[in-house]
This record gives structure tokens, sequence and C-alpha cells, in this order.
């Protein structure tokens, strides 16, 4: 059931995104969060998201025309490696690298290294993130960027209660829209799915992966 409605809301992305090409009113932007596009030199960018698993905000700056640097802040109520609840609080920064940016097609790689807190079954541990990002991205109009994203957001976790080390690695792959309502304001959609595998001494497993955010990315 949760393939088959990964499956549908991926063809509702695309179909809404192009149907955005044809309609939307002309805000053509050459920036972008989500996309292989960046943030422009010396711009200064706040993504709030909100969906599975959590909530947070971005801080983005473009240090040079193709390379940006932040921080991100995310609480999240449910888990990137099963689709269960598992309250955690994540700090990490971001850098991403621009590939390729033409007018119809863009390309990043991106990651977002840094420590999070994580609360579930009575006990608590931390968790240390070495993720990667790769960012394919197709504009089929000015103010209008479609992505196709592939995450592999590498992660160990440390438990405070003599728990061992568990590493996980919740494979993602997924849509993604980028609509600009104003040249300086945009509205984002993201999504990823795939198996999230996780490994401690007593073996190994794998459930499924989900990510679904809505956000609005502000240039001030």
């Amino acid at each position: 059931m949760s393939n088959r409605l990964a499956v549908l809301a991926t063809v509702a992305v695309l179909a809404s995104s192009q149907a955005m090409a044809d309609e939307a009113p002309g805000a053509a932007v050459d920036w972008g969060v989500v996309t292989g596009r960046t943030v422009g030199r010396s711009n200064f960018v706040i993504h709030p998201e909100f969906g599975w698993p959590g909530i947070g905000s971005g801080f983005i700056y473009g240090a040079g025309d193709a390379f940006d640097v932040g921080g991100r802040f995310t609480f999240n109520y449910g888990s990137e490696l099963a689709t269960v609840i598992a309250p955690e609080i994540k700090m990490t920064g971001l850098l991403k690298f621009k590939l390729l940016d033409r007018d119809k097609f863009s390309m990043a790689i991106s990651t977002e290294p840094g420590i999070g807190f994580i609360f579930v079954g009575g006990g608590a541990g931390m968790v240390i993130f070495f993720p990667a990002y790769l960012s394919f991205g197709i504009h089929p109009a000015p103010q209008v960027g479609i992505v196709l994203g592939a995450d592999l957001p590498f992660q160990i976790g440390f438990s405070f209660n003599g728990g061992g080390v568990v590493f996980g690695l919740p494979m993602g792959f997924g849509p993604g829209v980028e609509f600009a309502i104003a040249p300086n304001l945009q509205l984002t959609f993201n999504m990823r799915f795939g198996p999230g595998i996780i490994a401690a001494g007593g073996g190994a497993g794998a459930g499924f992966a989900f990510k679904t955010l809505m956000g609005i990315a502000i240039k001030l």
C-alpha cells in the first residue's frame, strides 16, 4: 500500500508541475534550493519545511556562484529509517556544489553533516550524520523547477543506555517541485522513498523509509 501511494504521489507531482509550467504567471528566477541550482553569490535564503518525518528550517548563504553554505535545525517526530514514531532533534551544516546549470537543466551534489539526539523506547542516544545528496533539476519554464533526487544519508547512532552502535542508511529516491510565486519567494515540495537499512551488533534489517516535505524559500 505504501509503495502504491508513493508511486501515485510521484505521478501527481510531475503532472501538477507541468500544469504549473503552462499556467504560471511568469515570476522568473535563476536560483533554487531543492533543484540543482544554488541561491546565488552573496544571497541569503531561509527555507522552513514541514511534513514527514518532521519540521525544520534551513539557512543558506551563497558563498559563490556555484557554492552554498549554511545550516539546518530539524525536529523529527518520525524516524528517517522507517515509518515509526521516533522523536529526534537534529543540527546539521549544509554544503552544496552546483555541477551544471543550463537553461533547462541543472545538477548539484550536497551534504548536511551534523549530529542529532534521538528519544525512543524509553531511552536516548546520539546520531552522527554523513549524508550525500544528488539533485537533477529540469526547468520547463523560468518559474518552475522539477527535481529528481537520490539521497544516501548515512548515519551512526550511539545509545546512552548501553545498547551499542547502530548503523543506518535510508536510501531515498523521488521527485520534487520548486515554484516561484515572486522573484524572491518560492514554494517547494520534496519527496523521497526507499529502503531504510539498519545494522547493529545483533544483525541487520530494512524498513520502508519515506520523506515528504513542503516548504517556502525566502530570499532576503
